[in-house]
């Protein structure tokens, strides 16, 4: 008995050492913003990250934010980003994300067991970012203030 348990302990400690390096190798960059101090996310507010991007690389970027339940003023989101060369002064790209939040029977669509719910999606995929100092800046496109958002972040994976 002593051996079939020290061996299932052996097995289950290789599987962590291999599993948890391959799944959070590819990160290069994470960030994210707390949004739970402010009363709402204005429509004025600005989210800005500056990031380093030491070589020129074909990249993932992804866009995550977390909602709780009190974002109940829409069923979906809309975001602005602008992706910024800081040391040209130049926007690369200005896109708009759209996220569905809840569907027509309002059942909220993220991912999580408890009542904060994230919402991951992909912001450009393999995209050649040369080397630089860049900023990403987010602002929502809704008509007013969100409630209810309790962060928002970005990262780039190989």
């Amino acid at each position: 008995m002593k051996t079939k348990i020290s061996v299932f302990f052996l097995i289950l400690l290789l599987t962590t050492l291999i599993v948890f390096p391959v799944l959070y190798n590819n990160i290069l960059i994470s960030e994210s913003v707390s949004l739970k101090n402010l009363d709402a996310f204005s429509k004025n507010d600005t989210i800005k990250f500056e990031f380093n991007q030491t070589k020129d690389m074909e990249v993932n970027m992804n866009i995550f934010f977390r909602v709780n339940q009190d974002y109940e003023n829409y069923s979906n989101l809309f975001l602005f980003t602008y992706l910024i060369n800081d040391e040209l002064g130049d926007t690369i790209s200005i896109d708009t994300l759209e996220y569905e939040i809840y569907n027509n029977f309002g059942v909220c669509l993220g991912s999580g067991p408890s009542d904060i719910k994230t919402f991951d999606k992909i912001y450009k995929k393999k995209y050649l970012l040369k080397k630089g100092r860049y900023s990403l800046n987010i602002i929502h496109g809704m008509y007013s203030d969100l409630t209810g958002l309790d962060n928002i972040g970005f990262n780039i994976t190989k």
